[in-house]
């Protein structure tokens, strides 16, 4: 074929062939490509060749069929799997040859794929284009029509050699064979006849079709025919085409979405809202890891949706009362109660501009003065006045308004300072004053043992009870005082400084300065941190030493500072209109809700469910349950071990630090309990089929508690050799717990016994069968049931030999496999994903120990789940260099494609899917999430959680001629007019 060459008739034919040829080629070389395919498949060998031999065997009356891929596949990461089928299945490849098919990487992967696999004179080649070996020659590159697979030999892995290869080609330009004589070469090659006996029969075939009227009136109707097919074809050609070209279309804007939904998350915080309307559009129109992470990353910032209980300013203010379900809204000259689980007005009342608002020590009513600068009780649940009135109201009316700016009661509520005033709140006497200074300020420490009473930098420690004498501070500039938790500190903050007093010994410890305004301060619940508001940034420091422990940066000034009750976040509000919440731990921003104005006030809620803000930009209140959208719940400590209930209720998660604990948590609403606090670290956990009982494993003993629960209902103990340890649990179909045993010591061994667990009582009560491995001295089995409970494998070491054993836990089946060390193994009907403890890769082996395939990775991989319907593979990785950079991948199994991805700082501990095979379940520090990772689900979830659609601009700008629709169809569209 190519020059001198003749074609080679080295074809095998196949028994298991499917295809008699493969097509390969540049889809810029489409019409090469359409009329090589009609005519191979099209063409009939000659009746005397039909039948007879060839140098491949049997001719058959026509090349059919001929594989032809008619997809494009410039946004794939590699060959699909139906190409390499078709490839693996196909008795020849014939390469349409040209200058674009040379520079295809496509083309490229499928001849380096086939020559793998059917060795190098299998290949034939279709010159419609360029030179071949034109790149031999200087300057001659951009003409070469033979791909560099072509050229040079490809070894059995598929890597190209540095030998060269012999082409054989047919020359279809009309400076070669031309279309016709080319054509003849490749069907002679394909058959295995000499190509002279094809050109003699083809002649003789085609005088006798010009014989004849009636031969010429049938090759007119064919041709017509033809004619109609060709145009027919090129029809449909060009639809598919538009097709193609408007696909290409979408997946460009997704990708721009995408990217601009990035920019304004980072750039515009104020703009999450659009951020992820811009995502949502972006998965919508393409569904890959790059969208789906942009619509995660706006969805971790996106607040939930905020209820707006009044307008706000400069002054508002705001405060929960004690149990958190009425919030106290203060516009200044106006005073409102609201309901914060229904977000509703309770009542309002009028009230003086320059009065706070202060809770009564039995937390049933509000204590501020009215427009008429009469002092009120008001109730909090109704707005009716305080029956009978407090006996200090008569005081308080006394008073002028100036002289009650700062209210303070006592903690036990015994005592309300009022300016300088201390009055018994039972009786309403005053209490007489030691050192009476008529302008000065009481405030309360925490314990209400001491007192500080101070006037510009004037200020006195008083003991309550007045025993100790007055201890005297100098303040270096006029400052307010603030007690810590634990009382033992006083801090003084002035506008751009503040001190630091030891209250035993009255002592300047320290100060701190701020180049901005400082604001506010706040104390860790421990005392063990101190917040300051100063400047642009929440600055924490150690209460103890003054120095700098993190700045947690706004854009501008912050305003106000709240810790949670366990210390573990703090709370922010600033003038750049955003109030965010940050964890300690490891100063990260972990949410944040942006306003129209600016915010000078946030609190959380007594339960930390929800958050009360107040500024210009109005008074808001957010719930928090959701404000993570895939956080579940928050645990005590760390997460090592995770089950899922087979109903779907129900979460149980065994935790390490700070001790050992089980808590299960409720999938529906994140609410959870304490099941067990085992004294060791639990060795997995395991829901019975009916979700009633849950197994505990842990050092030599086992116990099932009932999963809403309640106390262990049974209990075994192994009372064998000391070093003995139960490793793993499990329940079979029937509900009989499975429980394994190891023992590291002289006698190594694995046994596996199987309970029957009904009611309660002890183990010993039900016999258990027993069946036992016996293993090398001081051996320790890692033992990994299947998610139906009916195998178990493990690795073990037997007479020194290492070996992965499967085991029928309800017969007496066993496999032994090769060796494998795995970190995790998930056992499936027909196969074993293993978790090599090497890395880099996940390898799916067979029954018998065989490798089907592996799925490649970075880092290492300590744990792995399998859905359900055996689609989708979870693993937990741990980055190599940074555990920072922990994460949790999806891969779809069909194709080894990542479909989702989940940053995990710092975390490699256990995940599981949730019954539905919809929602992924893993842990994040204390944090269990629970994760929808289908496209349409991220979207519903999404949508909850916004507060209105796209508007007309903002649709023109991003989407341009779309026609408008409604990206969240559950909120309300702009009315846009085309």
């Amino acid at each position: 074929m190519r020059g001198h060459q003749a074609v080679s008739e080295h074809l095998t034919p196949s028994g298991s062939a499917r295809y008699r040829a493969f097509l390969s080629y540049s889809h810029a070389d489409e019409r090469w490509a359409s009329w090589l395919h009609r005519a191979l498949e099209g063409y009939r060998l000659p009746r005397q060749l039909a039948g007879g031999t060839g140098r491949h065997g049997a001719l058959p009356q026509r090349l059919f069929p001929v594989f032809r891929d008619r997809e494009e596949l410039a946004s794939a990461a590699d060959l699909p799997a139906r190409i390499r089928e078709a490839l693996a299945e196909s008795q020849a490849l014939v390469v349409i040859c040209s200058p674009r098919a040379a520079s295809s990487r496509w083309v490229g992967q499928e001849i380096r794929s086939f020559k793998a696999t059917h060795g190098e004179e299998q290949v034939y080649c279709l010159i419609v284009d360029g030179e071949p070996h034109a790149s031999e020659v200087e300057g001659g590159a951009a003409r070469e029509c033979f791909p560099a697979a072509i050229r040079f030999r490809v070894g059995a892995d598929g890597d190209l050699s540095d030998q060269a290869a012999e082409p054989l080609a047919a020359d279809a330009r009309p400076s070669g064979d031309g279309r016709h004589g080319a054509l003849l070469k490749l069907l002679a090659g394909l058959l295995g006849v000499e190509l002279d006996l094809l050109r003699r029969r083809d002649e003789q075939r085609r005088r006798r079709r010009n014989q004849g009227w009636g031969v010429a009136a049938a090759a007119l109707i064919a041709v017509l025919s033809a004619g109609v097919w060709y145009s027919n074809a090129q029809r449909l050609e060009a639809e598919r085409q538009r097709d193609l070209a408007d696909t290409r279309q979408q997946i460009a804007l997704a990708r721009q979405l995408a990217a601009q939904s990035a920019r304004i998350r980072v750039e515009q915080p104020a703009g999450i809202e659009l951020a992820s309307l811009l995502a949502i559009e972006s998965v919508r129109r393409l569904d890959t890891l790059e969208t789906q992470q942009a619509l995660q990353a706006a969805q971790r910032l996106l607040p939930p949706r905020p209820v707006r209980l009044a307008e706000g300013n400069s002054n508002a203010a705001v405060r929960y009362s004690r149990d958190g379900r009425v919030a106290l809204t203060d516009q200044g000259n106006r005073l409102g109660a609201f309901s914060v689980p229904e977000g509703r007005r309770l009542w309002e009342a009028a009230k003086h501009y320059d009065s706070k608002l202060l809770l009564t020590p039995d937390g049933c009513c509000v204590l501020f003065f009215d427009a008429g600068k009469r002092w009120q009780a008001l109730r909090l649940d109704g707005g009716g006045e305080m029956q009978p009135p407090p006996a200090y109201l008569s005081v308080l009316q006394s008073l002028s308004p100036e002289r009650t700016r700062r209210m303070d009661f006592s903690p036990d509520g015994r005592v309300l300072a009022a300016g300088a005033q201390r009055v018994d709140t039972a009786t309403g006497a005053v209490l007489r004053d030691t050192a009476p200074d008529t302008e000065a300020l009481v405030i309360f420490d925490t314990s209400g043992k001491l007192l500080a009473r101070h006037r510009g930098r004037d200020l006195a420690l008083f003991s309550a009870n007045g025993a100790e004498p007055p201890k005297r501070l100098e303040l270096a500039r006029e400052a307010t005082p603030r007690f810590s938790p634990d009382s033992s500190l006083l801090i003084a903050m002035g506008y751009q400084a503040m001190e630091i007093f030891d209250t035993g010994s009255g002592q300047r410890l320290f100060g701190l300065p701020c180049d901005g305004p400082m604001t506010d301060a706040a104390f860790s619940p421990d005392g063990k941190v101190l917040a300051t508001a100063c400047g642009n940034a929440a600055r924490l420091h150690d209460a103890r030493t003054g120095s700098v422990l993190a700045d947690l940066a706004h854009d501008r000034p912050v305003n106000s500072l709240h810790f949670s009750r366990d210390g573990t976040r703090l709370l922010t509000a600033s003038y750049d209109a955003t109030v965010r919440i940050w964890r300690v731990a490891d100063r990260q921003e972990v949410w944040r809700a942006a306003h129209p104005g600016y915010m000078t006030q946030a609190i959380f809620a007594p339960d930390e469910q929800s958050i009360l803000a107040a500024g210009m930009g109005g008074i808001q209140l957010w719930p928090l349950a959701a404000q993570q959208a895939d956080l579940l719940a928050e645990l005590p400590g760390a997460i090592w071990s995770l089950a899922a209930s087979p109903d779907g209720q129900w979460i149980a998660a065994a935790g390490v630090e700070p001790q050992a604990q089980v808590m299960v948590v409720r999938v529906s609403d994140g609410k959870s309990h304490q099941l067990a606090h085992p004294e060791q670290r639990v060795a997995g956990l395991a829901f019975s089929p009916d979700s009633k009982w849950l197994a505990v494993p842990q050092g030599r003993q086992l116990e099932v508690f009932p999963a809403t629960g309640g106390e262990a209902v049974w209990r075994r103990r192994q009372g064998d050799f000391p070093y003995a340890a139960i490793v793993g649990s499990a329940f079979t179909p029937d509900g009989q717990l499975l429980v394994a045993t190891t023992g590291k010591s002289v006698r190594g061994y694995l046994r596996l016994d199987r309970c029957t667990v009904a009611g309660t009582g002890n183990s010993d009560d039900k016999p258990c069968t027993t069946r036992e491995l016996p293993l090398d001295p001081f051996t320790e089995a890692k033992p990994f049931f299947s998610t139906d409970g009916q195998r178990l494998a493990f690795d073990a070491s037997v007479s020194r030999e290492p070996t992965l054993r499967l085991w029928d836990t309800v017969g007496t089946g066993e496999s032994i496999l090769p060796a494998q060390k795995a970190s995790d193994i998930v056992l499936a009907p027909d196969r074993l994903f293993v978790a090599t403890t090497a890395g880099g890769s996940v390898d799916i082996v067979d029954l018998a120990g065989r490798k089907l395939r592996g799925i490649g990775h970075e880092g290492w991989v300590p744990h792995l789940a399998l859905s359900p319907d055996g689609r989708y593979l979870a693993a937990g990785l741990t980055d190599p260099v940074s555990r920072a950079k922990n994460r949790v991948v999806l891969w779809r199994l069909a194709d080894g494609e990542e479909v989702a991805r989940y940053a995990r700082p710092g975390d490699d501990g256990p995940l599981v899917f949730l019954p539905d095979g919809r929602r992924l379940a893993f842990s994040e520090g204390r944090g269990l999430r629970v994760v929808s990772w289908r496209a349409e689900d991220a979207v519903a979830q999404a949508c909850t959680r916004l507060g209105r659609n796209l508007d007309c601009g903002e649709w023109r700008t991003w989407l341009r001629d779309e026609p408008y629709r409604t990206t969240c169809p559950a909120l309300p569209a702009t009315g846009c007019r085309p």
